[in-house]
């Protein structure tokens, strides 16, 4: 492998070659080096590196992207994200158009093609700017390769702003075109499949047999995912709140196998979709029209705004294929879920609810059509880590008047933010209850058994690769641990790796880096079970930052959290896990692990000690059901509070769609 951290400048002309598959790899065969010019060439993935050294040729390999964190460049995504909403909300018209409030990017970057674009653009700018600038490029081929047709261009927008020629090869092969194609078919078949799932709620629920009758004592949690993780985070409350005597609903939107699956619990589940209006669909359309029609005659005042720059490139030709998404995509639904909250909250008045988040526009939209006057108590439990503080946390739209905090930290967090110390209830962790329930009905040697890893190997290590995500987790970060980590388990057969990748993980370098080594003891879990038997299987957790790493201390294992960004901000777990930044220090702390019985027994003695110091500080009321502590502070705060006695509140009757 031909790797040069200390590249030094010669006379000779450079040449940045780009290859972000091993598929593209082929094409470097019809390349014609020039003996005057040197050749690097760039990646991410793994396999490439190994694969260039039959091409004497190539002067050296490096990374692609730098491993670089949100942090970096989260006030200038705030900045230009408050610029970019400016000129969508000024396409809006009333009469005519969609209204100003569904026309925004939430300031939120957890994926998606909108403000999480925007950030991978900041970030990518930067790794290329990098690589430009630390190995003096006078000149980029692009191998180019189905799907990364964006990143290309961002490279190509780059890459001119410093005058560097660029070409790309392959861009016409089967694979790319028909990547192309897809992806503009996918675009385009979107509405017609959200409207086509919509109505088939619409039509489902003409064969209700029992319909709901309005209640003066429902209490609604939004629900807008089928996940496990987030199923687990509001069935306990829904059957809490029930034993009280409430009508506890999920209200889902875009959940359907929630709705399905909370039904069949015998819970009580509501399609939001069935409240949206036939008169939705042609008015929404005719709005859409109206207002992209406006968008698109000023299409050229947003690819010029010189205030759409960074680092001297252009943002506005970059970004357009994100607006074009947002309005083709999202503007549309936003517009019927509006409606279907407003025609639902003009029919039920319900005491409290818990919105899908204070931020996302799944919460924000329903929030903004409550009736005025009939207010009902806004609160919410948390689903992961507060002592993770990003820069867009705290740009929440939606007022809370009951916060259930967490533990101690959080409610302390969350008084200094300005909420009374009687808006706050400590509960602990909802997600975790079934945690104690599951010690007591599986040992390890049945966890191990039930995902088919090997019982009779000396040492268990569970990996946690994430979920790339620039900002979070680069593919470079997830590829160098991974690979170590194949490495570390070839060559101690007597040590079984567990993988459990993140449920939204999409296959691509982690399995290939799998497939490459082929080692028996490495099991490959399911993504989409939930991570209990896993980490019961294993001796040890690796992980970067994430509830695994609650749920492994919970579980009584110790975790190691490795950031081989250097962000010190993902440390979020106090003392309680092992910190590792490099490599180097892992493969040492796995060594000693394996080799050393004593170490690892007192190691692991002192990390759970932590942990439950941890776990106590910021996840438990120690004794109490997490749920039932929900109930029982929604249920005092509201008799407190005069809606919940008043008998003035009038029900229109029937629920019909």
């Amino acid at each position: 492998m031909h790797m040069n951290n200390n590249f030094t400048l010669n006379k000779k002309e450079t040449i940045l070659i780009v290859c972000r598959d091993i598929s593209e790899v082929m094409l470097l065969s019809k390349i014609r080096s020039e003996p005057e010019k040197s050749y690097i060439v760039a990646s991410d993935d793994l396999r490439v590196h190994k694969e260039i050294d039959k091409y004497a040729w190539v002067s050296e390999t490096c990374f692609l992207e730098l491993m670089e964190s949100v942090f970096k460049v989260a006030d200038e995504v705030i900045r230009i994200l408050e610029r970019i909403n400016k000129w969508i909300r000024s396409a809006d018209n009333e009469k005519i158009g969609l209204p100003k409030e569904i026309l925004y990017w939430e300031c939120h970057c957890e994926g998606g093609m909108t403000t999480q674009r925007l950030q991978d653009l900041l970030l990518l700018i930067r790794s290329y700017l990098h690589l430009i600038d630390s190995y003096h490029i006078t000149g980029i081929i692009i191998l180019g390769h189905p799907g990364s047709e964006w990143e290309d261009e961002v490279l190509l927008q780059t890459a001119r702003t410093r005058g560097i020629n660029c070409s790309i090869m392959g861009a016409f092969r089967l694979g790319v075109i028909t990547g192309r194609v897809l992806s503009f078919l996918k675009l385009y078949a979107r509405e017609p499949y959200k409207i086509s799932k919509i109505l088939k709620v619409k039509l489902k629920s003409l064969s209700y047999t029992n319909k709901r009758n309005i209640s003066n004592r429902e209490i609604v949690l939004q629900l807008c995912s089928s996940e496990d993780k987030h199923l687990a985070h509001t069935v306990p409350l829904l059957k809490t709140l029930s034993n009280r005597g409430y009508d506890a609903i999920a209200l889902c939107w875009n959940a359907p196998e929630g709705a399905a699956r909370i039904r069949h619990m015998n819970l009580l589940a509501e399609e939001l979709e069935r409240w949206v209006p036939i008169s939705g669909f042609w008015k929404g359309f005719f709005l859409f029209t109206q207002t992209w029609r406006k968008v698109k005659l000023r299409r050229q005042e947003f690819l010029i705004d010189l205030g759409l720059a960074y680092l001297s490139v252009p943002l506005g030709p970059l970004l357009w294929p994100s607006v074009r998404f947002f309005f083709l995509t999202q503007v549309r639904d936003r517009y019927r879920l509006m409606m279907a909250a407003e025609r639902y909250l003009n029919f039920h008045f319900p005491l409290a609810i818990r919105f899908w988040t204070l931020r996302l526009a799944e919460g924000v939209i329903p929030f903004r059509r409550l009736p005025k006057g009939k207010r009902p108590i806004v609160f919410t439990n948390w689903g992961f880590h507060s002592r993770l503080d990003l820069p867009y946390d705290h740009y929440d739209e939606i007022p809370l008047d009951l916060a259930l905090a967490l533990g101690d930290r959080h409610q302390e967090k969350l008084a200094n933010s300005g909420l009374p110390a009687e808006n706050i209830a400590i509960i602990g962790q909802v997600a975790f209850e079934d945690i104690d329930s599951f010690k007591r009905s599986y040992n390890q040697n049945y966890s191990r058994s039930s995902l088919g890893i090997p019982p009779d190997l000396n040492f268990y290590l569970l990996f946690d690769p994430n979920y790339i995500l620039r900002g979070y987790l680069t593919a470079q970060e997830q590829a160098l641990l991974t690979n170590y980590l194949l490495t570390f388990a070839a060559s101690n057969p007597s040590v079984a790796l567990i993988i459990k990748p993140h449920p939204s993980h999409q296959p691509y370098l982690l399995e290939g880096l799998i497939e490459t080594f082929s080692l028996p003891n490495v099991v490959l879990v399911d993504k989409n079970m939930r991570p209990y038997h896993a980490i019961n299987s294993a001796d040890v957790v690796i992980t970067k930052m994430s509830t695994i790493a609650i749920e492994a201390m919970e579980l009584e294992k110790p975790v190691i959290s490795v950031s081989l960004d250097h962000e010190i901000n993902f440390q979020i777990y106090d003392d309680a896990a092992e910190y590792v930044n490099k490599i180097e220090e892992l493969d040492a702390i796995l060594k000693r692990l394996t080799n050393d019985e004593m170490f690892r027994k007192n190691w692991a003695a002192r990390l759970r000690q932590k942990a439950g110091r941890f776990l106590k500080e910021n996840f438990h009321r120690e004794g109490e059901v997490p749920s039932e502590l929900a109930a029982e502070a929604l249920d005092r705060f509201l008799k407190r509070n005069r809606t919940y006695n008043s008998n003035k509140i009038s029900f229109k009757s029937g629920s019909e769609c």
